[in-house]
């Protein structure tokens, strides 16, 4: 079986880190342990399960203006019109 561990690139690497822990626990809805182990399978990468709680709320504090801003946002910031 050929090797499928990537090296994750260590320069610049914190804020796509970030981003592929936001798309496995929020966009795929994979647990945060999944994630953890998911990142340790394909990069290498090895990181207490807080941090992966760190990663989230830093993602979801850097989307929060943009979502409350777009057209059709609600006050929650869902599109979900009640």
């Amino acid at each position: 079986m050929p090797n499928c561990r990537r090296e994750f690139p260590r320069a610049r690497s914190v804020p796509k880190l970030m981003a592929v822990i936001a798309l496995f626990t929020g966009a795929y809805r994979v647990s945060r342990r999944v994630a953890l182990s998911a990142l340790s399978d394909m990069f290498g990468v090895k990181l207490a399960l807080g941090s992966v709680s760190n990663a989230e709320e830093a993602m979801s504090a850097a989307v929060a203006a943009p979502v409350e801003q777009a057209p059709g946002s609600t006050s929650s910031g869902s599109r979900w019109r009640t």
